[in-house]
């Protein structure tokens, strides 16, 4: 293999290493980008490279991590807006019947 190729399989490690970095970052409650952005799958003239593919696997098991993270975190959010909700619909109803001016 040419080292343009090492170079283009260097760089679309990097680039899946970064996102893993702002994935994590965000759910360590860390604040999204402006703008994220987009991400188009690479399109590699070669298979991966012997010499890189323990740094795949490790990004891979990393990856892995990460989506159970934010699956986990997907479900803690919409139990927490439930639970909002909820009280919402209870409390519904209260409305003061006069206001104390005197207080």
């Amino acid at each position: 293999m040419n080292e343009s190729w090492n170079a283009a399989w260097e760089s679309a490690l990097d680039d899946l290493e970064l996102t893993l970095e702002e994935t994590e970052h965000l759910l360590q409650g860390g604040h999204p980008p402006a703008e994220p952005a987009a991400w188009t799958p690479p399109v590699m003239p070669c298979p991966l490279p012997a010499a890189m593919a323990d740094r795949a696997r490790s990004l891979l098991a990393r990856q892995q991590e990460v989506i159970v993270r934010a699956a986990q975190a997907a479900a803690s959010a919409r139990s927490s807006a439930s639970y909002v909700d909820r009280v919402a619909e209870t409390r519904a109803g209260a409305r003061p019947l006069y206001v104390d001016i005197s207080a």
